[in-house]
């Protein structure tokens, strides 16, 4: 007998619907399928090109979720417009100590042009050789999106970090 995963039914609506919203553990387990699932629903949707770009960013997205938030928990959501522009939102809990350093690291990205985005991860291959996360993966995301928002949440004493990218 097979075991539903509580993440199935949000993949099968994904797939078709194009619509998805997950609230949940945001483990390994989870992300192999979401990404099968995204790669064929981002190519239904959009040209071979932007798909590329939207399947980038939604993986990683997720894995800052996997890698950095409290427990692996977070949520997902991804849905398209009627001009087939991808909007993919990303919300997790996020220990106190990280905001800081990540405000700067967004707020960096942010103000930088394209040219400059590519110089940001040029020198952050440098610096991923001595420590553990250099953002690579934020400085693409911002290259590949048109637009971004986030924002840091305060609630009880715990924080959260929401950010969407649109393309």
């Amino acid at each position: 007998m097979r075991v539903e995963k509580p993440y199935h039914q949000a993949l099968k609506a994904f797939s078709e619907l194009n619509q998805l919203s997950y609230k949940g553990p945001i483990t390994d387990e989870f992300l192999t399928p979401l990404w099968i699932v995204s790669e064929e629903v981002f190519f239904k949707n959009a040209s071979s090109k932007k798909a590329k770009k939207q399947q980038h960013i939604l993986i990683e997205l997720s894995q800052n979720i996997n890698q950095h938030s409290i427990n692996k928990q977070g949520e997902i959501d991804i849905e398209f417009n009627e001009k087939k522009q991808a909007t993919i939102c990303c919300f997790n809990k996020i220990s106190n100590d990280q905001i800081v350093e990540l405000k700067h690291h967004l707020q960096e990205l942010s103000q930088a042009s394209q040219i400059g985005l590519t110089k940001l991860y040029i020198k952050g291959l440098s610096k991923k050789m001595t420590k553990k996360t250099a953002g690579l993966g934020l400085i693409q995301v911002f290259k590949y999106a048109e637009k971004i928002q986030y924002d840091f949440i305060e609630k009880n004493g715990q924080y959260f970090y929401l950010l969407k990218a649109i393309l």
